[in-house]
């Protein structure tokens, strides 16, 4: 078969995209968070946001408030600079120095004339150490990196697969969900970082739709002509209104009169835009739906069944805050308490969690194993390791709060410093197990798995018999990696049968014919095997393999096959399901698997040869046993007695060359004293 040509253009799109979506949270990290990088940088007064037309200003600080500027006055100007883009704004902003002041012209609702208002910058600073601050750092630092770096990831391990591409550009939308105020960056990067922003953000529920319809595999066929139609019109106008937020964006910046026109139009038709995003995810959650039920095995099933759930509960509160907004219009912050928009918001992180644990943990995309093993292991022993740190930083946070209260006396601040201690101690130790338990348990153990494994290859090379061996490697397959069901197959009339299963709980009635894909590619392949059923690239998905043996494998439940050969010839086949933890064999596991399939192939094939060495002595045994009787029985038709013959002494005598022969001999007396000798030659 031809091989394909290096996907070079996929690599490119992705080298770009990766360098903006880099680009753009590297400018935003350093303005959400600057003093972290010791960067001096003066913080925004107020925030404007242009609402029926006009700039209005919005959160304003203790500082404006003081110099008389109220929440939803219209900026007009800045330092005698009339407001044409917020891009004036922005570059008062980035020029200014904490410490130095600004004025503004504001228009207050209901008042004539504009009013001047003098407002000192101060220094961005941290807030101090809350739940609050800690899910703003996750929503803005870590989690951004996070879906960056397995967004690109994937995309990478699978260019040419566009459910990839599409989990990519979800993804992305988390890292532009906060505004970075653009407008401070400088002229033409602050436009380019606006356009990125606004396109990944309007175009987020289409990608939502198609990552329903192409993951884990497109719908077969090209489904009802409704729903055909529905998706593209649809994603066309969901286009089109993308395109067109961009436009209006930039022209905001720069110039809002030359887009004031085109940005009354998208106001008057927000509502349907709304509808049209609200549909589009919804599309993403009837798709998961559908294909789960059409889902072939337990496996994909599984995998499809979390993502749903997942996203469910990661996405209603969310979309309660949302269709509440798009309702009463205005900001998020404005029409709840902040609690409840940190909760809500914070709750949509687990959608990219979600994500990201179904395609490294799950496999539910044939990505590489190594990485997905390592990523697996990191997902779970980091995240302890972040448990360890909360917690203990609640530790000290409560400590800290008690140490301070005046009230109490200095015995109990005292014993409440020695309880942090003790605590911080526990908390310790406690994670330390939990790690080392996840560790043995579920990754790690392989050195305890070597050790299993290569003491069975020296074990099976003292078992003679055929049944003990295979339930001695079996078993231990089973007890070393944490593998509910093996089954072991052996040649039987043309066909590999089962000769040993374990964990099934009924007999196991698979039958993989010596002719078939399978057999063949274990022999041409001579070593492990994995079976991805729903993988649609894996080779058990090829029309090469016909739909029985597929189905006697999904019988066998089947993740990986291990070949036992001797020389040339395939003694049989070991079939393992998936480990208990769900984590994929590792190169360790089938370095480890294939000296096990060696040492128990050479055992088996000793064993068969000596039950061929028992059945010959047996059968040598019983033909000279026959060969004893026939003797007996022939040494019987000799004459026992001689007839007594006057004056003549004699005797006969038959001497075979073998155990039995063909001659024979007698002696008759006649009469007159005379002997008659009856003899024949065989």
């Amino acid at each position: 078969m031809r091989a394909k040509n290096p996907p070079i253009l996929q690599y490119v799109c992705l080298a770009v995209f990766f360098a903006a979506a880099v680009s753009y949270q590297v400018g935003s990290t350093l303005y959400a968070f600057p003093d972290y990088f010791h960067i001096r940088v003066a913080n925004y007064p107020f925030y404007t946001n242009y609402v029926n037309g006009r700039p209005v200003v919005q959160f304003v600080n203790q500082a404006a408030w003081q110099a008389g500027v109220r929440e939803n006055d219209v900026l007009l100007a800045v330092n005698g600079q009339p407001l044409k883009g917020l891009a004036v704004f922005g570059e008062a902003i980035r020029k200014s120095r904490p410490g130095e002041t600004l004025t503004f012209d504001v228009l207050t609702p209901g008042d004539t004339r504009p009013h001047p208002a003098t407002i000192p910058l101060s220094q961005v600073t941290s807030p101090p150490i809350s739940w609050a601050t800690v899910s703003v750092l996750a929503l803005k630092l870590v989690m951004p990196a996070f879906c960056i770096l397995v967004g690109f990831w994937v995309a990478a391990v699978r260019p040419r697969d566009p459910s990839a591409w599409f989990l990519c550009l979800i993804m992305l939308f988390f890292s532009v969900f906060y505004s970075s105020q653009a407008e401070s960056w400088g002229p033409v990067v602050r436009d380019l970082a606006e356009a990125y922003r606004v396109a990944i953000s309007n175009a987020w529920p289409i990608f939502m739709l198609l990552f329903g319809v192409y993951f884990p595999e497109p719908f077969p066929g090209k489904g009802p002509v409704w729903w055909t139609w529905l998706k593209r019109i649809v994603i066309s106008l969901l286009i089109a209104f993308c395109i067109l937020n961009v436009i209006v964006r930039i022209g905001e910046l720069e110039s809002f009169a030359s887009v004031a026109s085109l940005a009354a139009i998208l106001e008057r038709l927000g509502k349907l835009q709304f509808v049209l995003s609200f549909a589009a995810t919804a599309g993403f959650f009837i798709c998961i739906s559908a294909k789960m039920g059409q889902a072939v095995t337990p496996d994909a099933k599984r995998r499809l069944r979390l993502l749903y759930a997942g996203s469910t509960i990661s996405m209603t509160p969310g979309c309660v805050l949302f269709v509440t907004q798009g309702i009463k219009g205005g900001q998020l912050e404005q029409i709840f308490p902040e609690w409840f928009v940190l909760t809500g918001l914070s709750m949509m992180l687990l959608f990219p969690i979600t994500l990201a644990y179904v395609i490294v943990v799950r496999r539910a995309m044939d990505v590489r194993v190594v990485i997905r093993q390592g990523l697996q292991y990191a997902f779970a022993t980091g995240g302890i390791r972040v448990l360890q740190v909360c917690l203990i930083s609640a530790v000290i946070w409560g400590a800290l709060t008690l140490g301070n209260d005046p009230t109490r006396s200095r015995a109990q601040k005292l014993a409440t410093l020695i309880l942090t201690i003790a605590l911080i101690i526990s908390l310790r130790k406690g994670a330390l197990r939990v790690r080392k338990w996840t560790d043995r348990r579920f990754f790690r153990d392989a050195y305890n798995a070597e050790q299993i494994l290569e003491g069975l290859s020296d074990e099976v090379r003292s078992i003679i018999e055929k049944r003990p061996l295979l339930e001695r490697v079996a078993t231990r397959i089973a007890e070393s990696l944490h593998i509910p069901r093996v089954a072991v197959l052996l040649e039987e009339a043309g066909f590999y049968r089962p000769a040993f299963a374990l964990g099934f709980p009924a007999p196991v009635e698979a039958a993989l014919p010596d002719s078939g894909a399978t057999v063949q590619r274990l022999k041409r392949e001579a070593g492990p095997e994995r079976v991805y059923f729903d993988d649609e690239n894996s080779w058990v998905n090829s029309s090469a393999l016909s739909e029985a043996e597929r189905r006697n494998l999904v019988s066998l439940q089947s993740q990986l096959l291990l070949p036992l050969m001797s020389k040339q010839n395939l003694l049989g086949i070991i079939s393992l399901g998936e480990k208990r933890s769900e984590a994929p064999y590792s190169s360790t596991d089938l370095r480890l698997l294939k000296s096990v399939a060696s040492q128990t192939a050479l055992a088996l094939s000793n064993a068969e040869l000596t039950s061929a060495i028992a059945v010959e002595i047996g059968r040598r045994e019983k033909l000279n046993r026959e060969i004893e009787i026939a003797r007996e029985v022939q040494e019987r038709l000799f004459p026992q007695r001689l007839p007594e013959i006057d004056g003549l002494d004699y005797f006969g005598r038959c001497r075979t060359a073998l155990g039995v022969g063909g001659d024979y001999y007698d002696f008759l007396a006649l009469p007159e004293g005379k002997l008659a000798r009856i003899s024949h030659k065989g």
